[in-house]
């Protein structure tokens, strides 16, 4: 099994992905002005999940991580809002859906401090 530096960078490796590709042209269409509930988050997270290899027994893990985490995800996205852009409101939009989606990282690599943040979402283009 992967250790939680591992689940980490490939978690952060797969948001940024998703972010960059699934994100605004598959997800946020349909998600858009929903309000942020419990079962919205875990809808969306589990979007996320999709596109994310693991092993089946750290899935199952991670998703009664997510059950906990849903319950209180806007209050966490706005007890960190140094981590994101975001400001107020309850409904779907990029920036709290990018928010939901770091911090949700964030929370499951605890004890680590991965200091993930919504501007790390964007992927580095290397030009040689």
């Amino acid at each position: 099994m992967m250790n939680l530096g591992e689940l980490a960078d490939r978690l952060m490796v797969a948001a940024k992905i998703f972010s960059n590709k699934r994100l605004v042209t598959e997800v946020l269409p349909q998600i858009s002005g929903q309000e942020i509930s419990e079962e919205s988050v875990k809808n969306f997270i589990i979007q996320f999940f999709k596109q994310v290899e693991l092993p089946n027994e750290l899935r199952i893990i991670l998703e009664k991580k997510l059950n906990d985490y849903a319950k209180d995800s806007l209050i966490s996205i706005k007890r960190n809002n140094y981590m994101n852009d975001y400001k107020k409101g309850n409904t779907f939009d990029i920036v709290s859906a990018e928010a939901i989606l770091v911090d949700y990282i964030n929370y499951v690599c605890l004890p680590l401090n991965l200091g993930f943040r919504t501007k790390d979402l964007f992927l580095e283009v290397v030009i040689s």
